[in-house]
């Protein structure tokens, strides 16, 4: 009992720091871009009304406040549905990226934006890329059936098999899409690379609610996803079907997807990188890891989005570029260690 309750103190205090982290990468998020903001303007200017800003007030409310924000909402998210997905898939190789789920909502979102329906551009590009979400995942799960059992191995080809096509797919709805309507040019780089250059304060609602709402529904199934990381018999012996445990899961992380994907495209490797981070602090429980992996998550996407609009300002590069650079040696170093543990 005595070491129940040391765990839980780390990981109070982990998540404390992490949230302190978050914090002040906040602030740099809200002062870099184009023009840095000292300290002391960005103070005077978060204090001015958001109703009625001055011009430069206005830069921080209207653009970088909803930015900051939403990376915070998506990192959070794509974090916690890391955790999910690996622990779902039995494999610490797992994300959403990697197994197709992130492809196959932003081929719906859009395959939503070739038919016409950006007029009510929230509802229908999270719906679309839920749709694309579900069936790119259920494709993924029923590929990687063997013997009617799920091969962590079959998961990882499968889900790589399945991103190409849908990745391919979605390049040639946006060669479909006229270059001048909604994101030009820029359009592609969006979808396929992740963006919070569109962030508005009217992207916030949906991804926020979905992370909320499926934290709760994690959390609630904290005892059963730690079973689930030992084996399917485990599971039933509490009187939960794995199956069926297993869909609902999927469907929690192509909620958390999709939402996130419909207002900034495609971020990748999040959903890898920041799970392992949280369970070498906490440990592989849930109850704890959740949380901790949202906040880091959080400050990650926040410090790489900063990255991206000062690396070479003005201009600004995707988002994913960070992401990708911080996750590829991160995937390799893990399949390296799977592999040679394997070897012997």
């Amino acid at each position: 009992m005595s070491k129940v309750r040391l765990q839980d103190g780390g990981a109070v205090r982990a998540t404390a720091v992490a949230l302190a982290v978050l914090s002040i990468s906040c602030v740099v998020g809200l002062s870099a871009g184009a023009t840095w903001i000292p300290l002391p303007q960005l103070w005077s200017e978060l204090v001015a009304s958001p109703l009625a800003p001055d011009a430069s007030a206005s830069v921080v409310w209207e653009f970088r406040m909803p930015r900051v924000l939403l990376c915070v909402i998506i990192g959070a998210s794509l974090s916690v549905a890391g955790v999910a997905i690996q622990t779902g898939a039995r494999n610490p190789l797992a994300d959403p990226y990697i197994l197709g789920v992130s492809s196959g909502a932003c081929f719906g979102a859009v395959l939503v934006l070739l038919i016409g329906l950006q007029m009510f551009r929230g509802i229908a590009l999270t719906s679309g890329a839920l749709c694309g979400g579900i069936a790119a995942t259920a494709a993924v799960l029923l590929l990687a059936r063997d013997h009617g059992t799920l091969s962590p191995h079959r998961l990882i080809l499968s889900g790589v098999a399945v991103t190409y096509l849908l990745t391919a797919m979605t390049s040639f709805c946006l060669l479909l899409i006229d270059r001048n309507h909604f994101g030009g040019s820029n359009n592609f780089l969006f979808w396929a690379m992740g963006s919070f250059s569109r962030a508005r304060w009217g992207d916030l609602p949906i991804p926020a609610a979905a992370l909320g709402i499926c934290l709760l529904v994690l959390a609630g199934h904290a005892r059963i996803l730690d079973v689930m990381n030992m084996n399917d018999e485990s599971v039933s012996a509490l009187g939960v079907d794995p199956d069926r445990m297993r869909l609902r899961l999927f469907f929690v992380i192509a909620v958390l997807v999709a939402s996130s994907v419909a207002v900034s495209g495609q971020v990748g490797f999040v959903g890898l990188v920041i799970p392992h981070i949280a369970r070498r602090l906490v440990g592989a429980s849930h109850l704890r890891c959740l949380p901790l992996a949202g906040v880091i998550g959080a400050t990650f996407l926040v410090i790489a989005d900063a990255v991206a609009r000062t690396i070479i300002r003005p201009q600004e590069i995707p988002v994913g570029v960070i992401t990708a650079g911080c996750g590829a040696p991160f995937f390799i170093a893990i399949l390296r260690s799977r592999l040679g543990g394997a070897g012997r």
